[in-house]
């Protein structure tokens, strides 16, 4: 008999064996990555929970100038896979931790939110590799809890890290990590899974 599977997707395939099922929700705009775009789309989306949380899984293709590349005027289309899940961080207005090769103009203060700002001198492990950007309207201890030394090594024990979290007034409290491209592996959602854990642990417990 045929495995149903063969011609299955590694998202579907990943969804199915979690618990996960096939979605026709639309991307509301919940954190900066999922709005980064002239056009963002949403493909391949399933959806169900991680450590009972809601969560959503998908392909995201994103058509902006200067995404990822600094510098890079032209429109392009760029592929990540992502996992959305919903949280309880009322106290994180909005904080982006994203690879430091991409454009800090063109990424996060391009189209929408000037009220944030990089936090600078981080940790030289982690400032090698990422910069991370907190809301204006974080506090300064808020600010100071994220620099704690467990954290921010955890980061630079990651391959890659995406992340974004946001207080949305339309959606929500939401949670995003992502590794570019759409063909990924299934070791690289697993990963992904479980830096949302780690990372929503975090921050609903801060």
């Amino acid at each position: 008999m045929p495995d149903p599977d063969t011609d299955a997707t590694v998202i579907a395939r990943w969804a199915a064996a979690h618990g996960f099922a096939p979605s026709e929700r639309k991307l509301e705009g919940e954190t900066p990555l999922l709005r980064q775009g002239l056009v963002d789309v949403a493909t391949d989306v399933h959806e169900g929970q991680l450590d009972g949380r809601a969560a959503r899984v998908f392909d995201l293709y994103v058509d902006a100038a200067g995404l990822p590349v600094p510098g890079d005027t032209g429109l392009t289309t760029t592929a990540f896979t992502v996992l959305l899940l919903e949280v309880d961080a009322p106290g994180w207005p909005r904080v982006t931790i994203h690879p430091a090769e991409f454009s800090e103009g063109s990424w996060l203060t391009r189209l929408l939110h000037h009220d944030d700002h990089r936090v600078r001198e981080v940790d030289p492990a982690f400032d090698a590799r990422y910069r991370l950007r907190v809301a204006d309207s974080t506090p300064d201890d808020g600010v100071e809890r994220l620099l704690a030394a467990d954290l921010i090594a955890w980061c630079v024990e990651q391959p890659s890290l995406i992340f974004d979290l946001e207080n949305n007034v339309d959606t929500g409290d939401s949670l995003v990590v992502a590794a570019r491209g759409d063909d990924v592996d299934e070791a690289v959602i697993d990963r992904l899974a479980e830096q949302a854990r780690r990372l929503a642990d975090w921050f609903e417990g801060s």
